[in-house]
Formats: structure tokens, C-alpha cells, sequence
């Protein structure tokens, strides 16, 4: 899953997980000047995501820091 700020998450499924990951953290390097977060999650992914519906209702769910 992936979770953006303001927006509903997005969930993929992959062979290619790591890759993709590298891939979005060069990209924003690159962008930015700097690493972004990426967590892992020892839980239920219902328990962490951000919905269509939450965005309408202005809800989101809090990365850790």
C-alpha cells in the first residue's frame, strides 16, 4: 500500500516490491532533495488505510514518525 498525503491509498500487488519502492525513492531524491518515509506495517492493512470515502469526510489515518 501505498499512502499519499491528501489522497486515498493506493494498494498494488508485486514481484517487483523492492524495485518499486527504490524506484519511488529515487524519484522523489531526485524531485526533492531528499529520502521520503517508507514504513512497513506488521498489521491488518484495513486498519491503516485512507479511503475514498475518508478523503470526502476529510479523514485520514497518521503515518508513524
Amino acid at each position: 500500500m501505498v499512502h499519499v498525503k491528501n489522497e486515498y491509498d493506493y494498494r498494488y500487488e508485486s514481484d517487483f516490491r523492492k524495485e518499486i519502492f527504490e524506484a519511488i525513492k529515487y524519484v522523489y531524491w531526485k524531485a526533492h532533495g531528499k529520502n521520503i518515509k517508507v514504513f512497513g506495517i506488521n498489521a491488518s492493512l484495513k486498519d491503516h488505510h485512507t479511503t475514498k470515502k475518508d478523503i470526502a469526510q476529510a479523514k485520514q489515518y497518521e503515518v508513524p514518525n
